[in-house]
């Protein structure tokens, strides 16, 4: 299932487990043309509206703790990302501390990071010297442990473990940046333009949508926009229905790869996206009017390869 079951009771999203029995029952008593028609049946549109527009600008940082505590206030069901490990943290400190055209940051076969220093030979030639090396000396257990250095007199050691303790707590905006489309496919958004960054939400959950935009408004330098209604024109349907179509298409495809190579795990998340795809069909079904019968067939052969194969991981 896309939304967890411990969601708390009255939250924004409260609403999609309702939708989802909602959305069938208008899918399956509507009367839906053999043609492409402009009307939507949907049974949360209001004045012609299908959802909206969501996109975003990102800036800035926002700390772990600052986020998840508005999170909790608003009662949001989706979980925000894990705070940064400690792999991430170091590489950003140093990038931080190695500022300037003439330094850069790799990971060095020892573990952990070096920061090198690039210059010129004599002759002209590319020069590379080994500067500071810090990496994360583990303890006994995962929450043990400490920065180490190569040599503990450097200079930039101390600012190394400042940058190093902000961004163990700190959430980047390349951290929310590959967080948000989970976020978005989380509430049945599908994407309008290839590569994402531009998604319809629909009807349904737009309430939690403006939630998530209004903790980010609240609490972060981050823009998410939620103020552009989808509106049920005909190039609004057509391009919800060619994302939906071709979203469906890939999933199933890239579920039913490797079936026979990979373990019970695997499978058992192949077999959920599988049923969390047939659920969204089953959505902008009634969202768009138009019923999707190869694509449930399709998805539903999908799903039986991978029961087949689970079947055969149990006896094993």
């Amino acid at each position: 299932m896309l939304r967890s079951k411990s969601s708390p009771k009255g939250g924004p999203d409260e609403g999609l487990n309702e939708t989802r029995e909602n959305m069938q029952t208008a899918t399956a008593t509507a009367t839906h043309p053999a043609t492409p028609s402009p009307v939507v049946v949907a049974p949360q549109a209001v004045d012609g509206v299908t959802g909206t527009l969501a996109f975003w600008r990102l800036s800035g940082e926002v700390g772990v703790d600052q986020l998840t505590a508005a999170v909790e206030a608003e009662n949001l069901a989706f979980p925000l990302p894990k705070a940064p490990s400690t792999t991430r943290a170091l590489k950003r400190a140093l990038d931080r501390v190695a500022s300037g055209s003439k330094q850069m940051v790799e990971r060095h076969p020892k573990g952990g990071y070096a920061i090198v220093h690039k210059g010129e030979t004599e002759e002209h030639d590319l020069d590379y010297r080994q500067g500071l090396r810090a990496w994360w000396e583990q303890g006994e257990t995962a929450d043990e442990g400490h920065l180490a250095f190569d040599d503990e007199t450097h200079p930039l050691c101390d600012a190394v473990r400042g940058a190093f303790a902000h961004y163990r707590v700190t959430f980047t905006s390349e951290d929310i940046s590959l967080w948000l489309p989970k976020l978005v496919a989380s509430l049945f958004a599908v994407a309008l333009r290839t590569g994402g960054g531009f998604y319809l939400i629909p009807a349904p959950s737009v309430a939690a949508w403006d939630a998530w935009c209004r903790v980010f408004r609240q609490h972060t330098e981050h823009k998410l926009y939620n103020d552009i209604p989808a509106l049920s024109s005909e190039g609004m349907l057509e391009a919800a229905l060619d994302s939906i179509i071709e979203e469906a298409k890939t999933t199933i495809e890239r579920q039913q790869r490797d079936i026979g190579d990979v373990g019970k795990r695997a499978l058992k998340t192949k077999e959920n996206a599988l049923e969390a795809l047939a659920e969204k069909l089953t959505i902008y079904e009634g969202i768009l009017g138009r019923k999707l019968p190869e694509l449930h067939k399709q998805t539903e052969a999908a799903k039986g390869k991978v029961s087949a194969a689970l079947l055969i991981e149990d006896e094993d």
